[in-house]
């Protein structure tokens, strides 16, 4: 069935896409404030250095080798899956981003929550964690805490916007799939009607061709010669039989 087709078949059975129409214009309006929004929360972070110089320390060398590298090793520790595992098994989110910027201190983290207050507690937890890896890591290497390498806040985590793309997609696709279901179904009835309709249509031709119940047929009568007697109209007894027929003519029977 071409395009044309089918719209014939949504035209005539209006009656049929208009109840599914109705009932997807209720659903497409009910689900869209069902559908919460989403909140992008983001934090700012910065590796600085100890307080005591480095020259004056006496201790080994940091294990990080220098600021960078202590930036770039957050980096890796926040995104493992361990540290998510850990964050998701505490009711925090999981999936967030952290990039620390390449040959600098500083590292982002940005994350999308349903909640504004989950995202922004998963945004403390992550910069607890990351000043746990700086101090563990240095303070097991033998690195005096004043020389040790610090993190501090650039900005706190924060809601910075709120994502509402979802609820229009959400409503988009019940559109959508209402519109396909009225059409199909529509199409699907007409095709129904119109398989009936031609079934009727041929059933009092096929009666009319057969004979009609407990009727004969009659064979046409034929004479002596095997040529078909014609029997004038009125009472069948009155016919002269074929041999008087004959001998008023002057010939003799056969």
């Amino acid at each position: 069935m071409d395009v044309w087709g089918i719209t014939l078949a949504v035209l005539r059975r209006w009656f049929v896409a208009l109840p599914v129409l109705l009932v997807t214009a209720a659903g497409v309006y009910l689900v869209g404030p069902r559908v919460a929004p989403e909140y992008v929360v983001r934090a700012t972070w910065m590796l600085v250095p100890g307080s005591t110089p480095v020259e004056s320390r006496v201790d080994g060398p940091n294990p990080y080798g220098n600021i960078s590298g202590a930036a770039g090793a957050v980096e890796v520790v926040l995104s493992s899956p361990q540290t998510r595992q850990q964050l998701g098994e505490s009711g925090l989110i999981a999936t967030y981003q952290i990039t620390a910027e390449s040959r600098a201190t500083i590292i982002h983290m940005t994350l999308r929550a349903t909640s504004a207050e989950v995202g922004i507690r998963t945004g403390e937890a992550l910069h607890d964690l990351a000043v746990e890896e700086l101090s563990s890591r240095q303070s097991g290497a033998g690195v005096r805490p004043e020389v040790q390498y610090g993190l501090v806040s650039l900005s706190q985590p924060a809601v910075i916007e709120v994502v509402t793309n979802d609820r229009t997609q959400v409503r988009a696709l019940v559109a959508a799939g209402g519109l396909v279901a009225a059409v199909v179904l529509a199409a699907l009835v007409d095709g129904v009607i119109l398989k009936l309709r031609g079934r009727r249509a041929a059933r009092p031709a096929a009666l009319d061709d057969s004979p009609e119940p407990g009727s004969t047929t009659t064979q046409p009568e034929t004479g002596p010669t095997g040529r078909e007697t014609e029997v004038p109209d009125g009472d069948p007894d009155d016919a002269e039989p074929h041999g008087e027929q004959a001998s008023r003519n002057g010939t003799s029977p056969p």
